[in-house]
């Protein structure tokens, strides 16, 4: 049976659907039981036919779940169970407001917020990802913000990675609304006229986007950093007509997400009060899956995988260790956290990442 740690990170995935467009034509919820909780979720669909849910369980003790939707005609391990186990020795859990006066984790340890802001980071090249991250390693801070978005200002005018919208013809725009934020755009005196560029189709996710920022937020997670996303512009988003899906958001990337405007200066108690209830996930984001330890083709590797927030199945994760032995022995260089990461891209067949680092597959 699988296990995960009390506030740590369950995920359930089956595959369904995917003609048509997947993100607004089906759904999936999944309902988690224990004795003490049922909680019920909705599912995100992740691309190439695979829909997933993701749950934080508040007490430890047996649970079930159970998926259902019109995500597929007949659903793949529709029901199941697994164990919630006691938090390891750095899982400290929430974090909550303590007697109305200072900020604490839900086990009743002290917290103690030192944040850094990096807004743009995770559009960058990957060589200054990976600088960041290390920097961030070597430090004391607990707490970063940066932006989902792709941010265009003095300090970066690089073309990001990628758009987290795929390229279209301004679907899911509203075009009255859109002239009017035209005609309304405010402007200062030295500020760099840009065309704005409303290609994309606003109801189609880029995949491949969301997935970087999964992985990025997952080692957040490993070097001890918890992540809230301020989704800023809001008021922008909506004079341009556009919608986003602030239920969707969070359950796609696994952290809160809050709809900000910092130019009207809304959205920021919410903001500031979820940051102060915002779960510890690096002390407790850890899955920890069952092994059949006698077919592994990696001594230890249960214990092993109990360092990452994101674990997958144990024919998936010995793929990733095989891979990473052989990027380990050609690019001696590299950090294991790094070399995980990119064991992960090309078993998701990602090009650039295959021709950076050359190996016979």
């Amino acid at each position: 049976m699988q296990q995960v740690e009390k506030w740590g990170l369950f995920e359930v995935s089956s595959r369904g659907k995917s003609d048509g467009n997947p993100f607004r034509d089906y759904g999936m919820t999944v309902t988690f039981k224990g004795e003490k909780e049922e909680i019920r979720v909705n599912g995100f669909y992740d691309g190439d036919g695979v829909y997933r849910a993701r749950f934080m369980p508040s007490y430890e003790g047996a649970y079930t779940y159970k998926v259902e939707g019109n995500f597929a005609d007949v659903i793949e391990n529709a029901e199941g169970a697994f164990e919630v186990v006691a938090p390891s020795e750095k899982n400290h859990g929430p974090v909550v407001v303590v007697d109305k006066t200072h900020l604490g984790y839900a086990d009743h340890t002290p917290y103690y917020s030192i944040g850094t802001t990096c807004y743009a980071w995770v559009n960058q090249p990957m060589k200054r990802q990976e600088q960041t991250l290390e920097t961030l390693k070597n430090n004391a801070f607990n707490k970063i913000r940066f932006c989902f978005f792709p941010k265009f200002y003095e300090f970066n005018r690089k073309e990001p990675l990628t758009y987290p919208f795929e390229r279209g013809n301004g679907e899911g725009l509203d075009p009255e609304r859109v002239e009017q934020e035209k005609s309304c755009r405010m402007r200062f005196p030295g500020m760099q006229e840009t065309e704005q560029d409303y290609g994309f189709d606003y109801t189609k996710p880029n995949v491949e986007h969301f997935r970087r920022y999964d992985m990025r937020i997952a080692q957040l997670m490993e070097l001890g950093i918890p992540v809230v996303m301020a989704v800023n512009m809001m008021d922008i988003v909506q004079e341009r007509g556009m919608e986003i899906d602030l239920h969707r958001l969070p359950e796609m990337l696994g952290i809160p997400c809050v709809p900000v405007s910092a130019r009207k200066k809304t959205g920021l108690e919410i903001l500031i009060h979820t940051v102060a209830h915002h779960q510890d996930k690096a002390q407790g984001e850890k899955i920890i899956h069952h092994h059949d330890l006698e077919k592994s083709q990696h001594e230890g590797v249960e214990e092993h995988h109990k360092r990452y927030a994101m674990v997958y199945s144990d024919e998936i994760e010995d793929k990733i260790d095989e891979i990473g032995e052989r990027l380990l022995k050609k690019y001696p260089e590299e950090t294991n956290e790094n070399l995980r990461w990119y064991a992960i891209k090309i078993l998701e067949n990602d090009q650039e990442i295959k021709e950076r680092f050359s190996l016979d597959f």
